[in-house]
C-alpha cells in the first residue's frame, strides 16, 4: 500500500527521544502514541489521507487524526480508534496481529495496510434517544506479536476533520 519512501518519510517524522516518550506511555503493554500529524502536515502525508480515504470509500473529512504508534502487546490495553472502519499501515520490517476474539492472525510487512470493520451496530444515543450512535464491536480487539511502529488510521461515519481541526487550533491558541 505504501511505498519505501512513504514509510521512511514517515518513520522521519518520529521524534528523536523514542525511548523517554515510550517509557512516559502508559500502561505497560499498551498502546503508546508516539505523534499525532496534522492534516496534511507534509505533501507526502496530504497525498496518503487521500488515497487511504480512497481505498476505504470514504471522503478525507472522514479521516481521523494520522497517528504513529508503537501497538499493544496486551489485549484490551490497544488505541482502537473510534471510527466506523479502523486501519494500520505497518512501518516496522515485520508486524504480527492477532485478533483474538474471532482467531484470526495476520503477517504484515513493511508498507502494509490492514483495515477492518471497527462498529457492530447503530444504537439510541444515552443523551437523545432520537440520536443514533456508533456502537464498537469489542471482538476487533487486537494484540500486536511483536514490538512494531504503526500508522494508526480511523475512518467515521460522519466528518470529522472540520472539527479536529478546530479543535486543534483553540487548544494551540489557548497555551
Amino acid at each position: 500500500f505504501a511505498s519505501a519512501e512513504e514509510v521512511e518519510h514517515l518513520l522521519s517524522l518520529l521524534p528523536e527521544d523514542l525511548v523517554g516518550l515510550e517509557a512516559a506511555g502508559g500502561f505497560t503493554g499498551a498502546t503508546v502514541i508516539l505523534r499525532g500529524l496534522q492534516h496534511a502536515e507534509t505533501p507526502m502525508v496530504a497525498a496518503l489521507e487521500d488515497r487511504v480515504a480512497a481505498w476505504a470509500q470514504f471522503t478525507a473529512e472522514h479521516l481521523g487524526q494520522l497517528r504513529l504508534v508503537r501497538g499493544s502487546s496486551s489485549l484490551g490495553l490497544g488505541n482502537r480508534g473510534c471510527g466506523m472502519r479502523c486501519a494500520i499501515l505497518c512501518l516496522s520490517e515485520a508486524e504480527h496481529v492477532h485478533f483474538p476474539h474471532i482467531g484470526v492472525k495476520i503477517a504484515m510487512k513493511r508498507g502494509d495496510v490492514l483495515e477492518w470493520p471497527n462498529a457492530w451496530y447503530h444504537a439510541p444515543s444515552t443523551t437523545n434517544s432520537a440520536e443514533k450512535v456508533t456502537v464498537e464491536d469489542l471482538r476487533t480487539q487486537r494484540v500486536h506479536l511483536q514490538s512494531a511502529v504503526l500508522l494508526e488510521m480511523s475512518l467515521h461515519d460522519g466528518p470529522v476533520r472540520q472539527e479536529r481541526e478546530r479543535s486543534t487550533h483553540e487548544i494551540t491558541n489557548s497555551a
